[in-house]
């Protein structure tokens, strides 16, 4: 309880010297994405840089509030080296309300930045997911490593074809809602493959100096599909014979 009050104090004095000293007339982003597509990791990339101030998921839940407020409360006054403010929104956001004006905002104002990130494996998505449902453990900023067996699952094929189609969906409607001329795709696997080329393209995307950048992020399952789910051999012949066979060639 203390420390909730004390933060809270420290971050009523921030907003204060900022509505003082800050401003307002930084350029904004939007990460667009569903779960488990390295999110985590680029938000972290993007608030290594001096001149980037990066949310998380600010619209997963409104708790109560409103659209407006949230809205006003993340573009509010900034430090002035601050030239980028965003966050990153899922598909699916929020969660909690029925008020999805957020997205009619985000598609008004065409000066905003898109960044569209996907992960072509779909399927790693899934399993992602259900380990971190399994182990309580949804980002790694540790070497230390679990035990494969203690991450195993057994998916179930019919709900994960229907999570295929709906992502699918959802990506197509974000190219056909939001495609502009601020407009940038890309994927985990570019991102995970070489950070700092990738980032080099956000940067220069964002038409902001490049920088080295770090994260205290780790991969969390290195393991092969075939280590992770148990009924692989199901999972493969059934996805086999749909048109999401190529998934199962992407191992990443």
């Amino acid at each position: 309880m203390i420390k909730k009050k004390v933060r809270t104090i420290l971050e009523t004095l921030s907003q204060l010297k900022n509505s003082i000293f800050g401003n307002k007339k930084y350029r904004k982003f939007i990460v667009i994405t569903r779960s488990r597509t390295g999110s985590n990791l680029l938000i972290s990339f993007l608030n290594s840089h001096p001149n980037i101030n990066a949310k998380g998921e600010v619209f997963g839940k409104l708790n109560g509030k409103t659209t407006s407020e949230v809205w006003k409360n993340i573009f509010s006054f900034k430090p002035k080296e601050i030239k980028y403010v965003g966050f990153k929104i899922f598909y699916y956001h929020p969660i909690d309300s029925d008020d999805k004006s957020v997205w009619d905002l985000i598609k008004k104002d065409k000066s905003i930045r898109i960044i569209h990130l996907t992960r072509l494996n779909m399927l790693r998505t899934v399993i992602s997911r259900q380990i971190a449902e399994k182990t309580n453990s949804w980002t790694n900023k540790k070497s230390t490593k679990k035990n494969t067996t203690d991450k195993q699952i057994e998916l179930d094929i019919d709900d994960c074809l229907n999570e295929f189609e709906s992502t699918r969906k959802s990506e197509e409607k974000v190219k056909n809602d939001f495609s502009r001329d601020h407009f940038l795709e890309l994927t985990y696997e570019d991102l995970a493959k070489n950070n700092q080329k990738a980032m080099n393209q956000v940067f220069n995307f964002l038409d902001i100096n490049s920088i080295e950048v770090k994260s205290s992020f780790k991969k969390q399952n290195s393991e092969t599909i075939k280590d992770l789910v148990i009924n692989y051999a199901a999972l493969n012949e059934r996805i086999r014979k749909t048109k999401f066979s190529n998934l199962m060639d992407l191992d990443t």
